[in-house]
């Protein structure tokens, strides 16, 4: 199983930044509990796995960047336009002001303490910030798939 690279999001790589290329992010607001004001993104390069990181309370320009571009692509603050097909991510609820962004085609399979993300037959690590931010994404993907709204 490929384990994550951890690396500090920087206006560059946010720049560069293919939102297609998004499997996983977690966006925590400044009173979160966990990862108070974190930001994490997970994708894959050259079959590594890399998990990028900045915080509004050491980087506040980065921190707002990398969360735009996320809500851009999602349907959480886009629920009244018509054309939701194409937003990228699904929105789930990880608890306590942390808010998790999932890639609409990645199927991230529920590990003890994790989920496993397959592709081109590699494993991949994909760690919440919090086990309790785990436990919500949990959650609200069991939920969403009881009432088909997940895959």
């Amino acid at each position: 199983m490929i384990e994550p690279i951890k690396a500090t999001l920087t206006k560059t790589i946010i720049n560069s930044l293919d939102p297609q290329e998004i499997i996983y992010a977690e966006v925590a607001g400044g009173g979160a509990n966990g990862n108070a004001g974190g930001i994490l993104i997970y994708i894959i390069k050259d079959k590594q796995l890399l998990c990028y990181e900045t915080n509004k309370f050491t980087d506040q320009e980065n921190y707002s960047l990398a969360e735009e571009l996320l809500l851009k692509h999602t349907d959480r603050h886009y629920e009244h336009e018509e054309n939701l097909e194409s937003r990228l991510f699904d929105y789930v609820y990880g608890g306590l002001g942390n808010n998790v962004f999932i890639h609409k085609n990645a199927n991230l399979e529920i590990k003890e303490n994790y989920f496993l993300y397959l592709k081109d037959d590699l494993e991949y690590a994909i760690y919440s910030s919090v086990q309790g931010v785990f436990n919500g994404v949990v959650n609200g993907i069991k939920q969403a798939q009881k009432a088909n709204k997940y895959r």
